[in-house]
Order: structure tokens, then C-alpha cells, then sequence
């Protein structure tokens, strides 16, 4: 029970690191569009299974925490130890997602991917080709 339980704890703090990664992005330019808030919504309800109300109610909560944040690097720091290279660079895709929904690249959402990547032991390589997958469509 306990083991099962610190797996759900080690998920759940996963999903959140996940989730302040996104609004990172989203929030570079100091202002959550509201295309980004429904990227974020939709990948949270689809990652961890919520339904629209509790999305809601995670993602405002975590608004809140990040409000908060001085150091994205504990998340950060908990994603290496935990995922593949390939999540990696899904997750740094996603960010490119969110920082385009509006259909507008910041220069601060781009400088804050960029930071991600680097924390997040990418390539510079990755950076680029994400980048180019989510622009040129």
C-alpha cells in the first residue's frame, strides 16, 4: 500500500511539474491568453484523465502555486530523473504548443523554451526541430 501510494504521489508530482512547465510558457509574457489556458486544459484532462471541472479547478490552483515559484528547477530536476528522452522532447514540443496557440511566438515564450531545453538537458538541435514541427503547420 505504501509503495502504491508513492507511485501516485511520484505521478501526481510529475503531472504538476508537467503542468508548471506549460504555464512557464504560457506565462513568459506575463499574461495567460486564453488559447493558452485551453491548450494546458486539454493536455491536462487528457495526461491525468480529469474531467472539465476538476481540469479547471487543478490548473487554477496551480495558478495560484505559480504565482509563487521562484525556481522552476525543482520540477524541472524531477522530469530529468524521471523521464525518457523522448518524453523530454514530447514535453519540449508541448511547450512549443502552448507558446503558439494564440498563433503568436513571443520572443519571452521562446527564451523561456529555450531555458526549458537547456534544463532539461536537450540538445540545442531538439529545441530547433520542435520548433519547427509546431511553426510550420
Amino acid at each position: 500500500f505504501e509503495q502504491e501510494t508513492a507511485i501516485q504521489n511520484s505521478e501526481k508530482d510529475i503531472n504538476k511539474a508537467v503542468t508548471f512547465i506549460l504555464l512557464e510558457v504560457a506565462l513568459a509574457d506575463q499574461h495567460l491568453q486564453n488559447e493558452e489556458k485551453l491548450a494546458i486544459t486539454n493536455y491536462i484532462a487528457q495526461q491525468q484523465l480529469l474531467n472539465e471541472q476538476e481540469t479547471e479547478q487543478y490548473l487554477a490552483e496551480l495558478i495560484q502555486e505559480h504565482d509563487w515559484l521562484h525556481s522552476i528547477q525543482a520540477h524541472t530536476r524531477l522530469i530529468n530523473e524521471q523521464f525518457t528522452l523522448q518524453q523530454k522532447q514530447d514535453l519540449l514540443l508541448q511547450c512549443w504548443h502552448i507558446a503558439m496557440a494564440d498563433n503568436e511566438l513571443d520572443k519571452y515564450e521562446e527564451h523561456r523554451i529555450r531555458k526549458l531545453s537547456e534544463l532539461l538537458y536537450l540538445p540545442h538541435k531538439d529545441f530547433i526541430q520542435t520548433k519547427l514541427k509546431v511553426i510550420q503547420k
